[in-house]
């Protein structure tokens, strides 16, 4: 018997017994008060345990659920963004917003934007869930990023934000990503264009 069932079914034979206790005020209770109070107990007895294994189903159902929303979450980004389509187009608006932005663009100005592209597509792919093989592995991310000032990897952060913003509709997925990868955007950029 679990810990939470055994307390619910001790706490309704308690419950019983003291509705049992104050009905009978006078002296020592007939033989059939004490069989009706013993037969009350036990169908209390029972109803508990049932209602109590039915509120651990539902609440089993309920985390387990909510475990794979979790998970839906973690893993589906790149499906609730719109699929690879949408990822590459927001590693070309990020693209463009870092070339139009006078404090960035000199980090694009010289790079071939096909294969960065490619890459950078590969790169948040990977970090949302999708298919693709990351370029860079974490670790080279976070040396990328030391490599920046912080208010590069701000500017960065931010082209990432607005390109975010023309790509994707839901909110909670924009925030997501926007958790996911603003942070580490700047790291990305520099290491890409480092390889």
């Amino acid at each position: 018997m679990s810990r939470n069932r055994f307390f619910f079914v001790a706490f309704a034979a308690l419950f019983t017994f003291a509705q049992g206790g104050c009905k009978s005020d006078s002296t020592t209770p007939s033989s059939s008060t004490s069989s009706a109070n013993s037969t009350d107990m036990k169908a209390s007895t029972d109803n508990a345990t049932s209602a109590n294994s039915a509120a651990g189903a539902n609440n089993a159902t309920g985390a387990s659920n909510s475990m794979s929303s979790m998970m839906g979450s973690a893993t589906g980004l790149v499906g609730q963004l719109g699929g690879s389509d949408k990822i590459q187009s927001l590693a070309n608006s990020f693209l463009g917003n870092v070339k139009s932005n006078p404090s960035t663009s000199s980090l694009v100005k010289d790079a071939d934007t096909s294969t960065l592209t490619t890459k950078l597509t590969d790169q948040l792919s990977s970090m949302l869930g999708g298919n693709a093989k990351a370029p860079l592995t974490s670790e080279q991310v976070d040396a990328a990023s030391k490599k920046n000032s912080p208010e590069t990897n701000s500017a960065l952060s931010d082209s990432f934000s607005k390109a975010l913003d023309a790509v994707a509709t839901n909110p909670t997925v924009k925030e997501t990503i926007n958790k996911t990868v603003g942070p580490k955007i700047g790291g990305i950029l520099t290491g890409l264009l480092g390889k």
